[in-house]
């Protein structure tokens, strides 16, 4: 949650306090205090909790006693409002896939999409690119969002921001994908806005997860699966059935919640016996290369740079000629510094 929020949502109700928007304040405030709890600390972070309460549910249920408070001291407008903020925080992850909330569109130059009704709504993909290590053991310690179509054998990782500038939006999902590249052994391409639009382009229609333990069940997923890691724990997870286009890129909804919340490993294991994973490529080995060379100089990192409109042709210090886009360009050299 970013300072920028927080300075806007305190003037917001002060404005509000001005005025008499009463229920205005009360969200503003309640927002306030659940972006200042203090942080976990290194080892609570790392203790699995098998009860766990996010804070969307702690806020939903605040804003329900606000509405109870609000009724039974007479109001009759902010009690609506308050159930109604109560409801929509609780639902928000359905609520985003069934409005059109999390449709997307890219903007140019930039590896930035940005929701068509939420201005302060951002989202970015990278794909990951396989190394010479079986792809299931080597990511099998991610952590954030992985997107894994059966069909193809390719991989994806979605990341999020809620910032009120593209600047802070790019910085935070920019740090997302350097914490995964940092605990993973694949390479991770950050794709421009386009190509990341064509990722999300695909229609995805949910089902539902395959009965008895992912792990298991996983090779019975032929569209897509979504899912939420922890350091390569499963907590949360999503099946699709995926064919055809949608009129507008879509961000995917969030899972379900896992009873068992199984290994990634074991999770990629299980599609494995099914799909094919993506063999690595020129852009693999640019990845290998920067991830070797990490703490040199960018001039010795790249072999040689050659330009063309948005377009770059790029020599690996292996001798393979790649092209990227400029902002893929510098959003992997941010990925990998």
């Amino acid at each position: 949650m970013g300072w920028a929020l927080r300075v806007f949502a305190f003037f917001l109700a002060l404005v509000s306090f001005t005025i008499g928007l009463w229920p205005v304040v009360g969200v503003c405030f309640l927002y306030l205090l659940v972006s200042f709890r203090p942080g976990k600390s290194n080892v609570e972070a790392r203790t699995p909790h098998r009860f766990h309460v996010s804070t969307r549910y702690i806020l939903a249920g605040a804003l329900f006693v606000l509405s109870g408070i609000a009724l039974v001291s007479g109001g009759m407008l902010s009690p609506v409002l308050f159930l109604a903020a109560g409801a929509a925080v609780a639902l928000w992850p359905r609520l985003l896939a069934s409005l059109p909330f999390a449709q997307v569109v890219p903007l140019s130059n930039s590896v930035l999409m940005r929701s068509r009704f939420l201005p302060f709504w951002w989202c970015s993909v990278a794909e990951f690119k396989p190394s010479a290590e079986a792809f299931p053991r080597a990511v099998s310690h991610f952590t954030g969002t992985l997107l894994v179509f059966a069909a193809t054998g390719k991989a994806y990782v979605l990341a999020a921001s809620r910032s009120l500038c593209r600047v802070d939006a790019e910085s935070e999902v920019l740090s997302k994908f350097r914490l995964a590249a940092h605990l993973v052994g694949a390479g991770l391409l950050p794709l421009d806005s386009e190509a990341a639009a064509g990722v999300l382009g695909v229609k995805l229609s949910r089902t539902k997860l395959p009965p008895g333990d992912l792990a298991e069940s996983a090779s019975m997923v032929f569209g897509a699966l979504l899912l939420e890691c922890w350091r390569g724990v499963v907590r949360r997870a999503a099946s699709f059935e995926s064919g055809g286009a949608c009129p507008h890129p879509t961000f995917p909804a969030g899972g379900d919640p896992l009873v068992e919340a199984p290994l990634l490993w074991e999770v990629l294991d299980s599609m494995g016996k099914k799909t094919r994973w993506a063999d690595p490529d020129a852009l693999s080995g640019l990845i290998d290369s920067l991830v070797a060379t990490r703490e040199m100089p960018l001039a010795e990192r790249i072999g040689s740079m050659e330009g063309a409109g948005g377009r770059l042709t790029i020599q690996s210090l292996g001798g393979d000629q790649v092209c990227l886009s400029r902002p893929q360009l510098r959003a992997l050299i941010a990925v990998y510094s």
